[in-house]
């Protein structure tokens, strides 16, 4: 949700910017427009061909802004759950953003025309027949209503594409079966998507509201997250659970080699006491309060994020290394600080580690 509602605060003005040209483009030209017609039919004819043009470039705005959205929803699904890269074109989306631009640039275009229209019909009803007052009157009129179009425009086309890419990504990776609804919980969530908040479905059903996914309604801020829910339902604090995320035998002697060396520096500098030990270890499968290990580095959230999601599907990563100098309360991490934040995250109290004991501090 942090990341979608990032990436809305950045877009959101940009493209609010490139409309509100857009929407000027179209004011300027309906006040430099000279009707001479006196029934709605024959100026109807006059102001919609000087509106085909301007849909049409309302579309490319729409489809340019939709892409980068749905993209980027793409992108927040590889980056925090781990899912795999896909074709747009083979999924469809490609598709579905041409045919999302086209509608949407189309029904913004005959809303202005019916009330244009009404417009024309009111002054003519009132036997007022002056087509520049007329003119001014639409012209007017159009700007008032860019005054909200344009932010329920940007707003609701971003929160579409980005959910239609989340759930593109979903249906592409097949590991995704049901979806969790969650809301943007603050002063602005309305009764509407709190009846959907943190509703469990299967991929394709609806919630509680009718929607099948965010947005619900203009200005909707919702988000849909994977739910593997026997995976939920798992008890990763046993440390035979969480065993299975490591690959014990991926620890082969050039690892060894390289850790080894990676490290010796490290603690050279940092804990003196090692000057005189042997730059070897003796390697040990060992089970460990996470409470007696201690990370070498602060992992980074979102990376830690991402191999937890990983671990939950399946994924196999070589062992947590620790050492532990005698004079030592806790042991280091030489290698997996972010597996240990991952597997911590998952709940884990005890993990099985690889145990590297120098030589010389047994």
């Amino acid at each position: 949700m942090d990341n979608k509602l990032r990436f809305f605060n950045e877009k959101e003005p940009y493209y609010q910017s490139i409309l509100a040209q857009h929407f000027r483009s179209l004011i300027k030209h309906i006040e430099h427009k000279a009707f001479t017609k006196s029934s709605v039919a024959e100026m109807e004819q006059e102001l919609i061909p000087s509106t085909d043009d301007w849909r049409g470039v309302l579309a490319n705005i729409i489809f340019e802004q939709d892409k980068q959205s749905l993209e980027a929803g793409i992108k927040n699904t590889q980056d925090v759950y781990g899912l795999p890269q896909f074709s747009l074109e083979h999924s469809g989306a490609i598709s579905w953003l041409k045919t999302q631009a086209s509608d949407t640039a189309t029904s913004v275009r005959d809303g202005l025309l019916d009330k244009a229209r009404d417009v024309i019909r009111q002054n003519l009803e009132q036997d007022v027949a002056d087509p520049q007052q007329m003119r001014d009157d639409i012209a007017q009129l159009l700007s008032d209503e860019a005054n909200w179009r344009i932010d329920r425009i940007v707003r609701t086309e971003l929160a579409t594409a980005y959910t239609n890419g989340t759930m593109t990504s979903y249906k592409a990776s097949n590991l995704v079966d049901k979806v969790q609804w969650i809301i943007a919980d603050d002063e602005r969530t309305c009764e509407e998507c709190l009846a959907n908040a943190d509703q469990i479905v299967d991929m394709g059903d609806v919630f509680r509201d009718g929607s099948d996914e965010p947005p619900s309604h203009p200005n909707c801020r919702c988000d849909v997250i994977p739910y593997w829910g026997e995976e939920a339902d798992k008890d990763y604090s046993d440390p035979e659970m969480s065993k299975q995320f490591f690959d014990f035998n991926a620890f082969d002697e050039k690892t060894k080699d390289e850790v080894q060396d990676s490290t010796r520096d490290y603690f050279h500098n940092i804990f003196p006491q090692f000057d005189g030990f042997t730059d070897t270890y003796t390697w040990k499968v060992r089970l460990m309060d996470v409470r007696d290990i201690e990370p070498a580095v602060v992992a980074d959230p979102d990376k830690a994020d991402k191999y937890g999601t990983d671990m939950l599907n399946g994924a196999k990563f070589p062992p947590i290394i620790v050492t532990k100098l005698p004079s030592d309360n806790v042991a280091t991490i030489l290698d997996g600080n972010h597996r240990y934040e991952a597997i911590t995250n998952l709940g884990a109290k005890k993990v099985y580690v690889l145990y590297g004991v120098p030589k010389g501090t047994e």
